[in-house]
């Protein structure tokens, strides 16, 4: 629903208050569209350049022969995690997975990954995912628009390949794309690729330089054939970039290429129920259609009256799995509480219920406040006293108004408004007092009418419909 309002009053807590367990007013999965991440193509580019660039190091004795003369799965190299928050930035969790390595070579959509399920994809005959896709959520275009999330070498090693200045926001599928990438060959001569990073945003590091553990590579972006920002981390067990000659860095009962060997210095679990963010918005949030960024609609700041929408964002969040919401008050006591059960697992979901604050709701900061998973997380935001308004102006010329405001007890009011361009269409119109006692009811107002309203002095609501999802609410003052 679309609810513009600067001031709200308690009238709609006598209509809609909390039950205790009310199911969400918004939200449910999100899932990051699937498309091949190294298509064919690209793939065959890449070997190329990189087997090039491999024959020019050695050439010039840039490249540090393995350690070990055989590249065993015991002294393998162990891999951090390869994202991390830019400074300043303290999220829960930022990231979902989306794909695993698909273990299982048949085609159509014989689906495995290492740990038997089925969270993986496959293009074509003898071409199944070859990597672990990781997607920045929630927001993740305007994370990428923002730098929010790095992408950092997983293990020390030399930089052996790099492709940057490519578009960076690919919606699809695309054949002819290419990618911005850094590829890192390390001290036990297995091989890591980095794809899908940020135009223009990768390290000044060069093709035979170091790199340590940890090192800054880029920032994580949709470059290449990519529906959403997301790493594609792809590891090899040496130069030979054969699909055969993969690595999938997590161990598991169905890891047909390195079985119960992990890759990992620690390694996540399968599943990793966690909230990402929770985010007090004054609007439904927006995800719109890539590459748009996202609108978020999120406040930290809201008057006395003000509605309210609550949201928590989670990745691998299960069915079943209960959330404890609760709504603190300064003073610490529960403005409201209720509770959510996950009705499907989801690699990626957000829920949001909203709840008007009342005309004498308590000015200082409140909490939001979330248990899940045996994890407690909050957000506060802060209540200041309403300021009464008539006039609302929104986006592209937009407003609607109430005049004269304030007004004598006897005066005539008008309601006038200009709403995408020329609809003019009458409006519901309802007026109530501070108390949510309706006065005035009249289903057809068009713009320019007078309305009538109460003679007796005070302040009153207009609520204004002009659809099922669309409402706007004003405050006028008899003096």
């Amino acid at each position: 629903m679309k609810t513009t309002s600067l001031t709200l009053t308690s009238l709609l807590i006598c209509l809609g208050a909390a039950a205790q367990s009310p199911p969400p007013n918004g939200g449910g999965a999100y899932q990051l569209p699937t498309a091949p991440c190294v298509t064919p193509e690209l793939r065959s580019s890449v070997v190329a350049m990189l087997q090039a660039n491999l024959h020019a190091l050695e050439v010039r004795g840039q490249l540090p022969a393995p350690q070990a003369p055989e590249m065993s799965e015991a002294n393998a190299v162990l891999f951090d995690w390869p994202l991390r928050l830019a400074p300043g930035v303290s999220y829960r969790s930022y990231y979902g997975i989306s794909n695993y390595v698909d273990q299982d070579t048949a085609f159509p959509n014989k689906l495995l990954d290492y740990n038997c399920g089925n969270r993986s994809y496959d293009l074509a005959s003898g071409y199944n995912h070859p990597g672990t896709d990781i997607f920045t959520w929630p927001f993740s275009r305007l994370m990428q628009a923002n730098n929010t999330v790095q992408v950092i070498a997983a293990q020390a090693g030399t930089v052996i390949g790099k492709s940057d200045g490519n578009a960076d926001n690919s919606c699809a599928m695309c054949t002819a794309c290419q990618w911005n990438a850094v590829f890192i060959r390390h001290t036990d001569g297995s091989v890591a690729w980095y794809g899908h990073m940020k135009k223009n945003s990768l390290t000044a590091k060069n093709v035979g330089d170091a790199v340590a553990k940890a090192e800054y590579l880029g920032i994580v972006g949709s470059s290449g054939s990519s529906t959403g920002p997301h790493l594609h981390f792809e590891v090899y067990r040496n130069s030979t970039f054969t699909l055969a000659n993969r690595i999938d860095p997590y161990a598991g009962p169905c890891n047909r290429l390195n079985g119960n060997t992990t890759w990992w210095v620690t390694q996540k679990p399968y599943r990793e129920p966690m909230v990402n963010r929770l985010v007090t918005h004054h609007a439904p949030p927006v995800f719109g259609t890539c590459p748009e960024l996202e609108k978020p609609n999120d406040r930290r700041e809201f008057q006395q009256g003000d509605t309210v929408y609550f949201a928590t964002y989670y990745h691998d969040q299960q069915q079943g799995a209960t959330t404890q919401y609760s709504v603190l008050q300064p003073d610490a006591s529960i403005f409201r509480s209720w509770s959510h059960n996950a009705p499907s697992t989801y690699n990626a979901s957000y829920w949001y219920w909203w709840y008007i604050l009342p005309s004498n709701a308590p000015v200082g900061t409140w909490t939001f406040r979330t248990l899940f998973n045996g994890m407690t997380d909050t957000v506060q935001f802060s209540v200041k006293p309403s300021t009464p308004t008539a006039v609302l102006n929104l986006a592209n010329g937009q407003f609607v108004r109430i005049y004269p405001n304030p007004a004598p007890a006897e005066a005539p009011l008008r309601l006038e408004w200009r709403l995408d361009g020329a609809r003019q269409r009458p409006v519901q119109v309802r007026v109530w007092d501070l108390n949510g006692r309706l006065h005035i009811y009249r289903p057809s107002v068009r713009s320019g009418q007078p309305i009538p309203m109460p003679t007796a002095c005070g302040v009153y609501v207009v609520e204004v419909f002009v659809s099922a999802r669309e409402r706007y609410r004003l405050q006028v003052a008899r003096q």
